[in-house]
């Protein structure tokens, strides 16, 4: 295990989800996720466990914890107003008003936003080599809702106030296990890689092997590259030539495929 020092955040993304809770690919072309452009920062908001003090004869007999009762929650800051990613983050759409794009804000569809998965990084480098490493914060489940920036002197930032729900499912489908997890249940994941992660989700066809990785972030080490299957992980043969993976057999027709590899 790596000791990392981190700075900054970058290449944050939001996954709509099917009603598996997996991400919502639709055909065999590589979903990624809605990009959410000029990330800024990412502040994680972890409650305080409730404190029990056990008190008698005049003094503290004990003190234990239980868990929060409060849930996790999140903000990320971006540098770019993006009008569709903010209407589908918040289950409206953009209107065409004499060629100028409208965005509703402060709808009756809040509290009916979409459950999305999130994804973001940050570069590290490794404390005891100097080698740059990267930290990507996985969000299984989440509600973002986003804060218009204000009108001022400074430079506009849009706020995404995130509601982060505990789930016993990873992003890829694959259940937590206490075997190999330590735990069935989590609302954020922390990975620690030497290259970049990129998720990507596709919905197969039934007679479709061979995925296409997203050109703009082709894999570097094919030794990173891990398929699941609507949750379950399967062999798969990745190519950085072809910057693509093959699976042993065709995934059903309606199937999620989700792949994780490094950039």
């Amino acid at each position: 295990m790596a000791r990392l020092l981190g700075v900054g955040a970058t290449h944050a993304y939001a996954f709509l989800l099917n009603a598996n809770g997996l991400p919502a690919a639709t055909s065999t072309t590589p979903y990624g996720g809605i990009r959410l452009y000029g990330a800024q920062s990412f502040t994680l908001n972890i409650p305080e466990p409730q404190r029990i003090t056990h008190y008698g004869d005049t003094h503290v007999l004990a003190v234990d914890y239980l868990p929060p009762r409060e849930g996790s929650t999140a903000e990320l800051r971006v540098a770019v107003n993006d009008s569709q990613a903010i209407a589908t983050l918040t289950g409206v759409s953009v209107a065409d008003v004499g060629g100028a794009d409208a965005v509703p804000l402060g709808t009756d569809r809040q509290g009916s936003e979409p459950t999305v998965g999130i994804v973001i990084s940050q570069q590290t480098l490794n404390q005891d080599t100097g080698v740059r490493y990267w930290r990507t914060i996985v969000i299984p489940r989440a509600r973002m809702i986003p804060v218009p920036p204000s009108l001022d002197d400074n430079p506009a930032a849009v706020t995404f106030r995130c509601a982060l729900s505990p789930s016993r499912y990873h992003l890829w489908g694959a259940e937590l296990d206490v075997a190999t997890d330590g735990a069935s249940q989590a609302t954020i994941v922390e990975m620690h890689s030497a290259g970049r992660v990129k998720l990507l989700a596709y919905q197969g066809d039934g007679s479709t092997t061979t995925f296409d990785l997203d050109d703009d972030f082709p894999i570097v080490d094919e030794g990173s590259g891990v398929v699941w299957v609507n949750g379950t992980e399967v062999s798969a043969t990745f190519s950085e030539t072809n910057n693509n993976f093959t699976l042993s057999s065709a995934p059903s027709n309606g199937s999620i495929i989700v792949v994780k590899y490094e950039w």
